[in-house]
């Protein structure tokens, strides 16, 4: 096997650059399909009647918080498929409870919505981590090692 040369990897580049950009516009097309049918849903059920209560100004945000740190945290299962399909399950869950939660409650605090993301964060990630399996491919982030003393300590690798 010959080696690249400049003109090949810059290629590879593009490649992954542009594979990179279609999978981003993929999720931004599914984010509007997304919003597109609780809108439509909102609005067959009479809720966009009720007026818009500052809740939905943290929910939307906090979301994306929520997203971006799973996301973060998942970074090497991004192309697995049960990944998006356990992923998309559970904050399916979490936009459900929160639509619900603001329409009955429109005035909901913003200061909840620190706690509640990271809850929900953490609970989403062991739910990942044991269907998903993070580290069922790959060894372990800890490593016990026994020290002269008959100790055990723990190493970040």
């Amino acid at each position: 096997m010959k080696p690249l040369d400049g003109a090949d990897r810059k290629r590879g580049r593009l490649l992954s650059l542009g594979f990179e950009g279609l999978k981003l516009l993929g999720i931004a097309l599914a984010c509007i399909v997304l919003l597109a049918v609780i809108f439509a849903v909102l609005s067959k059920t009479g809720a966009l009647a009720h007026p818009v209560g500052r809740g939905w100004f943290g929910f939307v945000p906090w979301t994306g918080v929520l997203v971006w740190m799973i996301c973060k945290e998942f970074k090497s299962e991004l192309r697995r498929v049960r990944f998006w399909i356990t992923f998309l399950s559970l904050l399916s869950i979490h936009v459900i409870a929160f639509v619900a939660l603001l329409l009955r409650y429109p005035e909901f605090g913003l200061v909840w919505f620190v706690p509640i993301t990271i809850l929900e964060a953490l609970c989403m990630d062991f739910v990942l981590e044991v269907i998903v399996g993070k580290f069922s491919h790959r060894a372990h982030k800890w490593r016990f090692r026994r020290e002269e003393h008959n100790s055990i300590t723990v190493h970040l690798k």
